[in-house]
């Protein structure tokens, strides 16, 4: 099998899993699936919610985009991998900003 066909395999594979997380977080408001946020403590638990969700659909689309570029080798496999490490901790960055905007001073 050819490495840049098991790369797409992944990248889509984790981008299909990653974008439907955030989809049931961020429109189907299921927050109960976000683990480690005491949501007692959050102002506005649905636009945390929105941001976080959207923020992994984002990584989603783009962990998706990255696979696609390598495997039509529009960037190396070294491209690959320096795009998507920023695009997997996109996540973390909209989880971070969320919980700095909607917690409770």
């Amino acid at each position: 099998m050819n490495v840049l066909l098991i790369v797409l395999l992944i990248s889509l594979s984790t981008a299909l899993v990653v974008a439907g997380l955030g989809y049931l977080v961020g429109v189907k408001r299921q927050h109960q699936l976000i683990n480690g946020v005491d949501f007692s403590s959050l102002t506005d638990v649905n636009e945390f919610g929105r941001i976080f969700g959207h923020s992994m659909m984002l990584s989603g689309l783009l962990m998706a985009l990255s696979g696609l570029l390598a495997y039509y080798q529009l960037i190396s496999l070294i491209g690959y991998l320096l795009l998507f490490m920023p695009v997997s901790l996109l996540p973390i960055c909209g989880f971070i900003y969320a919980k700095n905007k909607y917690t409770a001073a």
